[in-house]
């Protein structure tokens, strides 16, 4: 028996051995760098066996943040380290990887290789990390087998700096020269023999005849286009004389006629519709970012019927990037979450429309932009509560400045805060005290 137990230490120390000299390790290639926002990046993951026969290999899982990186395609390159590919899928939702691959039968892979090289998408900006699930030891997560034994004793992942790209440069628009007016030269007015002042003649310039200095014009932000319109209701004799008096009153009859029609001479009864005018958008957008075009992105997303949120913040965050993909999916574009170039073009190519303010003196029937007519408390909804939260943001009372059209208990509060800040009585809803003083300090 005393035999038997040194034999039994003797062969536990030996197999001790044998397994401590098999340490095969899993890596990735490069471990580190800087990518930018819409650029694709491959990753290799490199295993190592240490002179170690292996007979197959599980990354079961490797992770990913799935809001800053996303897999292109659904699954990874496998490498022809060994001969059966068991599984390989990629979940962009999740951020896993689950791979896995088996020698064929009486083969051994011994030595170092690229295992399968995974494909990146940068989609936002922040610093990403690729992990593996490992414990030493462990065969239901990521191993390396080796005679029924798992060899592996390191996984080591990759971070990775994700950045915005550089923004363009604008094209600097060339100032008009303006032409020096040369100052006339006065004839002193001579005194009539009465006293009395002779008209002074009017000045010229060396030419003979006045003239105007032009005036700049100023470089549109939006591309006024023909978008689609309601037929106008101007009768053809008004719209086709240019000399007709330019009243903007609706009331402008000829002499004699009534508030809505011409007597006599005749009048038109027309009102001064907005006019539309196409947004062109220009620059990259993905989650983190804040501006005029992301509101413009979320309700056109609206209108796409892609966005049941409705959230119109004015912030890329996870429900836009959702919408965003809902949007490419439905034009068969690559569902990435983000907007390149592709994805700009589509917008654009469909367009969205702005309504311009009707011009100074119209008379729209309806009231002016950017004014509050009626009782506003929560639950209603409506173009005056987008005003309202606007306006909230401005005053510094409304910090989750989301700007819905929804007036909803943040909102509430909003106005609880513009109440105080102005001595009127806190109770979080606009009555005609409230709306008398946003009105005046519109």
């Amino acid at each position: 028996m005393k035999n038997v137990s040194i034999i039994l230490l003797a062969t536990g120390i030996f197999f001790f051995s044998a397994v401590s000299i098999q340490a095969a390790s899993i890596s990735v290639s490069p471990s580190s760098g800087t990518q930018q926002i819409g650029s694709t990046f491959s990753i290799s993951i490199i295993l190592n066996t240490e002179s170690a026969n292996t007979d197959g290999v599980d990354i079961h899982y490797a992770r990913f943040n799935p809001l800053l990186l996303q897999v292109v395609g659904s699954s990874i390159s496998a490498g022809s380290l060994y001969a059966n590919t068991n599984i390989n899928t990629v979940n962009n939702t999740n951020g896993t990887i689950d791979f896995s691959q088996s020698a064929a039968g009486g083969t051994h892979f011994n030595g170092q290789g690229v295992l399968a090289t995974i494909q990146f998408q940068a989609v936002a900006a922040g610093s990403a990390t690729i992990t593996f699930d490992f414990t030493p030891a462990a065969t239901n997560d990521t191993n390396v087998a080796s005679g029924g034994v798992d060899v592996l004793t390191s996984a080591t992942g990759g971070s990775y700096t994700l950045s915005s790209p550089p923004a363009p440069t604008a094209t600097p628009t060339p100032t008009p020269t303006r032409t020096p007016t040369p100052t006339p030269t006065r004839t002193p007015t001579p005194t009539s023999a009465v006293g009395s002042p002779t008209a002074t003649p009017t000045p010229v310039q060396s030419g003979g005849t006045p003239t105007a200095t032009p005036t700049p014009t100023a470089t549109p932000t939006l591309t006024p286009t023909s978008a689609p319109q309601a037929s106008s209701n101007t009768s053809s004799s008004s719209s086709s004389s240019s000399s007709s008096s330019s009243s903007s009153s609706s009331s402008s009859g000829g002499g004699g006629g009534g508030s809505s029609s011409g007597g006599g001479g005749g009048g038109s009864s027309s009102s001064s519709a907005p006019s539309q005018q196409k947004y062109i958008f220009t620059r990259n957008l993905y989650v983190g970012l804040r501006g005029q075009d992301v509101t413009y992105l979320q309700q056109f997303l609206v209108d796409q019927g892609c966005y049941p949120q409705r959230i119109i913040s004015g912030l890329f965050g996870g429900y836009t990037r959702a919408a965003v993909m809902c949007f490419q999916r439905k034009y068969g574009i690559s569902a990435v979450g983000y907007i390149g170039s592709v994805t700009r073009g589509k917008i654009n190519e469909i367009g969205y429309y702005i309504t311009a303010s009707a011009p100074s003196g119209g008379s729209s029937g309806t009231p002016a932009a950017g004014s509050i007519t009626r009782n506003l408390y929560v639950g209603l909804r409506g173009a005056d509560v987008t005003f309202l939260q606007q306006f909230l943001i401005r005053q510094g009372c409304y910090p989750q400045a989301i700007v819905s059209g929804f007036y909803g208990n943040f909102t509430a509060a909003a106005v609880k805060c513009f109440q105080r800040k102005y001595g009127i009585s806190a109770v979080g809803y606009i009555g005609p005290v409230t709306r008398g003083k946003i009105n005046a300090l519109k």
